[in-house]
């Protein structure tokens, strides 16, 4: 299965940009790029087993028509979302941070933002399926 990165008519790839954002803004050292390497290799075996890597590391997002892979990042989790094309592209959605765990206080919050990227990666998906070739590979 190829992975693609979903690609916006404005030519920007979210998931690059967050990628690139992430490198940038946080210190790159040693347990960064276990991380890095963690995604990258969890992406892989996703695509190595058609888009249903299971365990701990998937879920369906209830309302939605992707699913997500779940890394943890110390006291977050990075969330990539995702959808198989055809049974041939696994096509990366968006990337986002998820507090592990948050207070009831902040819960709203995190909900909300929860809700924004969820709501994006649909649109993503529904402008993908009509527009199939929007996409960059995935490196």
């Amino acid at each position: 299965m190829e992975i693609v990165c979903y690609r916006e008519k404005s030519g920007t790839v979210p998931v690059k940009v967050y990628l690139s954002e992430y490198i940038s803004k946080k210190k790159l050292n040693e347990k960064r790029i276990k991380i890095l390497a963690k995604m990258d290799s969890v992406i892989k075996l996703t695509a190595e087993k058609n888009g249903i890597p299971g365990g701990e590391f998937s879920s369906d997002v209830i309302g939605y028509d992707f699913q997500e892979l779940r890394i943890p990042d110390g006291s977050t989790l990075v969330r990539v979302l995702y959808f198989c094309y055809h049974r041939d592209k696994l096509v990366l959605l968006r990337v986002y941070d998820k507090p592990k765990l948050y207070e009831k206080a902040g819960k709203q919050r995190v909900d909300k933002k929860i809700k924004e990227n969820n709501d994006i990666a649909q649109k993503y998906y529904e402008d993908f399926k009509k527009n199939p070739n929007q996409y960059e590979k995935y490196e």
